[in-house]
């Protein structure tokens, strides 16, 4: 149990060192609050960027399908219109219908229907009907054939055609569509043919026959529109094209589909990824270097906080631990110099008019003053040498009840007690190696505290016991008890019980004794204390580990010269 005085603090002082966080707590949460919004700002950023860049290639591979769709579509309506007006043209010429229709030229239907129409502008079919549907003359890839025009074509042929003759009401506008002939999807367009050449502008023209034409979407046609339209790999497809083509579905005006043309997908913006691939790679490698550095930037700051941050924590211990000693030094000090100078000055005035018995009382208390001192200058010291690292440590041989019923006589002699030594145990009577000057001093402290705490005249048991190879001293008393909430502050230097104030006492034997003990390379702790004003007492337990273990008894060698029988 400790002895001091109860040193006031500032109160603002107290609540901060009671709130204060461990160092490297404290660096754990600065650095997750300085790293985590730099961590999520890189981390928004660079997703933001990838989120931006992906859209960006979607929209981009989206606008090209678009696109190469719009080029498609322009193809097929510009082979279309190529159709109509190759159709249109004859019609209005009125030749087809002079040297066909009349005169029933074949020479110059097979020139000019034929050959001409074939090499020029690659129609795969022309033929020449009459207004009753006969086929007058056909030519297939250049080459006169007999057939039957609705028998050749079938489908819905009948149907285009009369689409073409409803056009007379319209001006004679050719009727165009897709027809499927042996798996191949054809651009047909039927025209009607005037009976009065050269005169279109009149309605109710009476027709003459029919003009048609056809081209077939074959490879040569479909190879040649992809270049001029950067359609790539154009090809019909019979059914639907795979996912790595564009499609654009073939159907007749009747919405029968007759098949798809394909074609390769450009994907620019897959294209762009790859190619600003590199670039990304290269922007987190930097990111991540840069975050590195901040992180080592971060670490080395907040090392240089710690230090501080411990250096100020340790400068506030050190400014406590002065006012505390300049408090004590204030109380415990000046009380005994008081007291002699007291005495000395009643010496020296009073001296022949005192009594013997007057002298001896002044002279007791200048030597208990003196004593008084000379334990407060003692716990000072010990304290110094427990915590220095260079304290040389002396083993000696020391009888354990011995040096315990010695260290008592000295204790109740110097502090003038009636208090009665109980010294019990197992190893009381045995004898170990240790430094004896830290063992007194931790022992001497303990027996100090219960003296002192310790109704006069009552007993003291103390109890060394052998665990093993460890030695256990328990100090008991008969005093007021401690807190159990003050188990631990009682080994702090200038700290006092909340039971020891009417008590006087500097509050360093514990911290002595503690120290003492530790330097031994063992442990002082209270195993029993009961809460202050019952008066069951408090146990103090000094554990020193090892100190029973068997030493090898050391045996001096015989000379040659000894007798051995001596």
């Amino acid at each position: 149990m400790s002895a001091t005085e109860t040193v006031k603090a500032d109160p603002g002082e107290v609540e901060r060192a009671g709130q204060e966080v461990p160092a490297e707590s404290t660096r754990t949460s600065t650095r997750g609050g300085l790293v985590l919004p730099v961590i999520l700002i890189i981390s928004i950023s660079l997703l933001t960027t990838c989120g931006l860049v992906w859209t960006s290639a979607q929209l981009l591979n989206k606008n090209a399908q678009a696109t190469t769709r719009r080029a498609a579509n322009s193809m097929i309506g510009a082979e279309l219109a190529v159709l109509s007006n190759l159709v249109g043209t004859y019609a209005r010429s009125g030749a087809v219908v002079q040297n066909v229709l009349v005169q029933q030229d074949t020479a110059w239907a097979a020139e000019n229907l034929g050959r001409f129409l074939t090499e020029s502008y690659e129609i795969s079919a022309s033929l020449v009907l009459a207004p009753d549907g006969r086929t007058l003359v056909a030519f297939l890839d250049g080459r006169e054939v007999a057939l039957d025009a609705f028998s050749y074509f079938g489908g819905t042929f009948d149907i285009v055609v009369e689409r073409a003759r409803n056009s007379t009401k319209d001006g004679l506008q050719p009727a165009v569509d897709f027809l499927k002939i042996d798996g191949t999807v054809h651009l047909v367009s039927i025209g009607m043919l005037p009976s009065e050449p050269f005169d279109l502008s009149r309605s109710g023209v009476e027709p003459q026959g029919m003009l048609v034409l056809t081209r077939a979407l074959d490879r040569e046609l479909l190879a040649e529109a992809g270049a001029a339209f950067s359609l790539e790999s154009l090809s019909f497809f019979e059914e639907t094209p795979p996912d790595s083509f564009y499609t654009l579905r073939l159907s007749s005006r009747e919405g029968e589909v007759l098949g798809y043309l394909g074609w390769r997908n450009a994907w620019p913006g897959d294209e762009i990824l790859w190619r600003l691939s590199p670039s990304l790679a290269l922007a987190l490698m930097a990111m991540t270097y840069v975050l590195y550095i901040f992180f080592r930037s971060t670490d080395l700051v907040l090392e240089r906080q710690a230090y501080l941050v411990s250096s100020l924590r340790r400068e506030r211990e050190l400014r406590d631990l002065k006012t505390r000693f300049v408090s004590m030094v204030s109380h415990e000090l000046r009380t005994p110099l008081s007291t002699i100078r007291s005495a000395a000055d009643l010496l020296d005035r009073y001296d022949e008019r005192m009594t013997s018995e007057e002298r001896k009382r002044e002279l007791g208390a200048i030597r208990t003053a003196v004593i008084r001192l000379t334990k407060v200058i003692e716990d000072v010291l010990a304290i110094g040498r427990s915590d220095s690292a260079a304290a040389e440590m002396k083993s000696t041989k020391v009888h354990l009840g011995r040096f315990c019923r010695d260290l008592w006589q000295e204790t109740v002699e110097a502090m003038a007690a009636q208090h009665r030594l109980v010294l019990r145990g197992s190893a009381a009577e045995k004898y170990v190696h240790t430094d004896e000057t830290f063992l007194r001093a931790a022992l001497s402290n303990l027996l100090q505290n219960a003296i002192k705490y310790s109704p006069e005249g009552r007993e003291v048991v103390v109890d060394i016991i052998g665990e093993r190879a460890d030695c256990v001293i328990r100090v008991t008393d008969l005093g007021p008890g401690i807190p159990s909430d003050e188990h631990e502050l009682i080994f702090e230097a200038f700290h006092r019980g909340s039971g020891a104030s009417s008590i006087s006492g500097t509050g360093l034997g514990l911290a002595v004794a503690k120290a003492a003990a530790e330097k031994l390379g063992g442990r002082i702790s209270v195993v029993v204390g009961t809460e202050t004003g019952t008066g069951t007492g408090t146990t103090f337990e000094l554990v020193l580990p090892g100190l029973l273990k068997a030493r090898p008894i050391k045996r001096k060698r015989k000379s040659h010269d000894q007798d051995p029988h001596s």
